[in-house]
């Protein structure tokens, strides 16, 4: 297997690198594609990162949202400062509330990828 740091050199220098065309058949294709990708094909969208699903703001919204204003007040509490997540977590464990966070922060991160996908779906209608 080749080393990613061979393979980014010479993604970097495809156009005029002879290491390019040491490359075999099936990694010339495969190369292409990752050039396409990284340097600006309108064939390729960026998928939402970390910057966009910010698991900090989903655990604020689920702590304001927690129907029980006890345990709300402790998770919003929790998160408050350094150590917010670690906090978090022990809240969580300490009301057995596990299962109601994943599947409340499963059911943001897809609304974030359904945002996600209108907007591409917005873009590419407009084009």
């Amino acid at each position: 297997m080749m080393p990613l740091s061979r393979l980014l050199k010479i993604i970097e220098d495809i156009e005029n690198s002879e290491e390019f065309n040491e490359c075999q058949g099936w990694m010339v294709d495969d190369i292409k594609i990752a050039y396409d990708i990284l340097f600006g094909s309108e064939h390729y969208a960026q998928l939402p990162d970390q910057d966009d699903i910010n698991e900090y703001l989903i655990m604020e919204k689920f702590a304001i949202d927690y129907p029980d204003e006890k345990v709300s007040d402790e998770l919003y509490n929790a998160i408050q400062g350094s150590g917010a997540f670690r906090y978090f977590k022990d809240t969580l464990l300490r009301y057995g509330i596990c299962d109601n966070w994943f599947r409340y922060r499963d059911e943001q991160i897809k609304n974030i990828a359904l945002e996600w996908l209108n907007e591409l779906a917005n873009y590419l209608e407009e084009r």
